[in-house]
């Protein structure tokens, strides 16, 4: 149970190393979608 922390972030390191650019893309449109969302409810709201 100890070494399942170090598998996880070796995965995650080689996820990192393997999709690097391509996951900071991901993860930039992930958040623009996310604060299109909650602008946009939030000026339905109000």
């Amino acid at each position: 149970m100890t070494s399942y922390p170090f598998v996880s972030l070796t995965f995650a390191t080689f996820l990192m190393a393997e999709f690097g650019f391509f996951g900071v893309v991901v993860y930039t449109l992930v958040h623009a979608l996310s604060l299109a969302v909650v602008a946009y409810v939030s000026a339905v709201v109000l």
